[in-house]
């Protein structure tokens, strides 16, 4: 029997079964050995000891069949093959075994003595594939079950070397997968195991055109499963790719001179250096496509050219030739016509040195100005108000401009059609890559800013234009005198809010972030610094304090209601269609003090809520230069609203 139960312990040892041991089937599916009831102590007691590493053998001969087909992953089947690799160095064990037993002077005590090695590693195995098998694992968490059992076992050095061995030859697919990520921005892993996933519906056509996109961020993401060793460098990585791909898809060559050899070591360093060359070059690389190939720095001067109209003959030219267009409803302008009349403005003014002229466009918008900023105050979120705005106007779409013009006809407008200078914006093509930076949300916040300074400046030359106007008699300038004070008083707001806005805020903030893109050291830190500065630009502007806008919005209206009240009264008086009497009396006293009323009362607040002390600092400038020799704060009911 003895020399039948040895040969029936090899073939178990190997996965076979035997007279005396034989396999029974398990709840779960898998298979066990189990010694027959015939042999008996003390035989059993040494072949039972022997049994536990027949049991972890089979279980693992049964995962590396299992995941050594390709679906279930390059890491998964490299693993499989490092685990045969042992296996078969057990088989020679076994081999040599048998080979002593058929040359005699052998027993079970010497048996067990000689697979004791075996016995220990085959628990090591058994150990980590039924983890593995367990959960499931595949790519990186299958390399961080690893990577934590080494740790755990540093104490062991034979089964630390083992799966030492196992991590060497597991990470091979996936360092392959990382260098062509850090090295060429691309993902070749068709089984989903690498630490970064790619989003392939997120397209890069839409940064420009769709304000919810998110592309940027959403475009690579990280996985859930965490490589300890990989860990502190996980930013970097997401962001070499990143930036390496954006390079690539702008149809650019990655000739990468910083290329290096991944292989899987104990020491960060390791990892660390090859990673921080592979992420600076990439930096580097995509800012000089951007900032010097695209034109980044170029690109936002003429955004600042149109959009906070820093060349006046530009401005100037356009309102002269387009006034008519400007004063009609939004539902009844001539968008051709207008079209044409911006492209004329452009191509007669110093624009035309603009490189990127051609890229500038307009739209007519379904809100105003009001109603848009309060409700994104309301919501305390620009996006949820653009979906909205953007929500009404499906179907009423019509195109054209120098070459592409938005005109949105609002559907459910929650509004009566507002007046085209009332509703009109510049818009402005962008192209991959600078839309990154210049995405649609960004060009929103120019346009958010375009407009109130857009519709202060129109005011601003509604009230010059009222007093072009040759009184005939004495008596006639006397009934005008108290017009004329009202109208600088309005005149004296505008003109120091625009130079507050467009000097104190925008010039000022516009210098500090070209600096700061300059001394940029990749994307991410341009885009941070270009939405800042938008963000200080209209938090400063008074955009984001809804209370402050409301008033400010009241002082504009009373001056836009005045100028064209005043130009009726200017137009009857010069035509002589009304009589002098009968001009003045249109002119009384009393239409005077309901303007000046409106105006003093919303300029009174304003000046209230600029010397609160919760008002930001950089607003305490306008106040100064509103009341620059205390004349209103000498008059307490400025103060106070206009109220005594």
């Amino acid at each position: 029997m003895e020399a039948a139960l040895y040969e029936d312990i090899l073939n178990a040892l190997l996965g076979f079964e035997g007279k005396y041991i034989f396999k029974t089937e398990t709840t779960n599916g898998t298979f066990m050995f189990k010694l027959s009831a015939e042999v008996k102590k003390p035989l059993s007691d040494m072949v039972e000891r022997v049994i536990p590493t027949c049991n972890h053998y089979s279980f693992v001969v049964q995962y590396i069949q299992k995941n050594s087909p390709y679906e279930f992953g390059m890491v998964a089947q490299a693993f499989a093959a490092a685990l045969d690799s042992v296996l078969k160095e057990y088989g020679v064990l076994i081999g040599k075994l048998e080979d002593q037993i058929y040359m005699g002077d052998f027993s079970l005590q010497k048996l067990h003595f000689h697979l004791q090695p075996a016995i220990h590693n085959m628990a090591v195995l058994y150990t980590i594939t039924r983890e593995a098998h367990q959960f499931n694992m595949q790519g990186g968490a299958l390399i961080q079950h690893l990577y934590k059992s080494m740790t755990e076992k540093s104490g062991d050095a034979a089964t630390k070397g083992l799966l030492h061995y196992f991590l060497q030859k597991a990470t091979v697919p996936y360092f392959d997968m990382l260098e062509e990520w850090l090295y060429n921005g691309c993902i070749k892993d068709p089984k989903g195991e690498f630490m970064v996933e790619q989003h392939s519906n997120m397209r890069k056509d839409r940064v420009a055109t769709e304000y919810l996109d998110e592309y940027w961020q959403k475009r690579f993401s990280l996985r859930g499963e965490n490589i300890s060793f990989l860990s502190p460098y996980n930013a970097k990585i997401l962001l070499t790719g990143k930036y390496l791909n954006v390079i690539r898809e702008c149809g650019k060559a990655i000739v990468n001179p910083c290329k290096g050899k991944f292989e899987f070591s104990e020491r960060d360093c390791d990892y660390g250096d090859k990673i921080e060359k592979a992420y600076n070059w990439a930096c580097k690389k995509l800012l000089d496509v951007i900032c010097k190939d695209e034109q980044l720095f170029a690109r936002l001067q003429s955004l600042k050219h149109y959009f906070f109209l820093d060349q006046g003959d530009f401005f100037v030219h356009f309102v002269d030739i387009s006034e008519e267009e400007l004063e009609k409803s939004s539902k009844d302008v001539n968008l051709s016509k207008l079209e044409s009349l911006l492209e004329l403005s452009v191509r007669s003014t110093t624009c035309i040195a603009d490189p990127f002229h051609e890229d500038l466009t307009f739209e007519v918008a379904p809100l105003s100005l009001m109603t848009y900023l309060t409700r994104i105050n309301r919501t305390g979120s620009l996006t949820t108000v653009h979906s909205a705005a953007t929500a009404m106007t499906p179907h009423g779409q019509t195109t054209s401009s120098t070459t592409s013009t938005t005109y949105q006809t609002p559907t459910l407008a929650p509004q009566s059609p507002m007046q085209v200078f009332d509703a009109f914006t510049l818009n402005y093509k962008v192209s991959w890559p600078v839309s990154l930076v210049i995405s649609k949300a960004a060009l929103t916040k120019y346009q958010l800013l375009f407009r109130h300074l857009f519709k202060c400046k129109w005011v601003e030359r509604q009230l010059c234009n009222t007093w072009n106007v040759k009184f005939r008699r004495n008596q006639d300038r006397q009934a005008f005198a108290g017009c004329y004070a009202l109208r600088q008083r309005m005149l004296h707001f505008l003109q120091n809010f625009e130079y507050y806005m467009v000097n104190e805020v925008i010039d000022t903030n516009w210098h500090e972030m070209i600096s700061k893109m300059e001394a940029a050291k990749n994307v991410d830190e341009v885009i941070k610094i270009h939405n800042d500065f938008l963000d200080t630009c209209l938090g400063s502007s008074m955009l984001t304090n809804n209370k402050l806008f409301k008033t400010l919005t009241e002082l504009i209206a009373s001056c836009t209601l005045f100028a064209g009240y005043y130009r009726e009264l200017c137009s009857n008086q010069v035509d002589g269609s009304v009589a002098s009497n009968s001009a003045l009396a249109l002119h009384s006293d009393e239409a005077i003090k309901r303007f000046s009323s409106k105006f003093d009362t919303a300029f009174g607040v304003l000046l209230n809520q600029l010397g609160t002390a919760s008002i930001d600092k950089h607003l305490t400038h306008l106040l100064q230069r509103l009341d620059f020799n205390e004349y209103y704060g000498n008059r307490q009911s400025f103060y106070h609203g206009g109220r005594p």
